[in-house]
């Protein structure tokens, strides 16, 4: 029937560096063209930048708008080797040259 819109809401971490200030990281779920879910990772600023965990997700506020827009992922499809033959054949294969061989006599 009816999907139901699902948004992102992910988790934001603060995650210690062996040098350097720590970061703010935020973490979440998102699907692959194939259908597979990978988990997804972007580091948000440093501690010095956004000192509370709330001025972290206030610069991440369009990040999400961007995580939950489907428009981008709508227009990808599944490679397959017909795709791949597809566009060898109309792009790149007319720019090889064809030399026939020469005959030795």
């Amino acid at each position: 029937m009816f999907k139901r819109t699902r948004y992102q809401e992910g988790s934001l971490q603060l995650e210690e560096r062996k040098r350097g200030p720590s970061v703010w990281i935020f973490r979440w779920w998102d699907r692959d063209i194939n259908g597979k879910r990978v988990c997804r990772k972007v580091q948000v600023g440093s501690r010095e930048q956004y000192q509370t965990e709330s001025a972290a997700r206030t610069a991440l506020d369009a990040l999400q708008l961007t995580i939950n827009n489907q428009s981008k992922r709508a227009n990808l499809r599944k490679t397959t080797i017909r795709i791949l033959w597809e566009h060898y054949r109309s792009e790149e294969l007319p720019l090889k040259e064809i030399s026939p061989k020469t005959s030795i006599p």
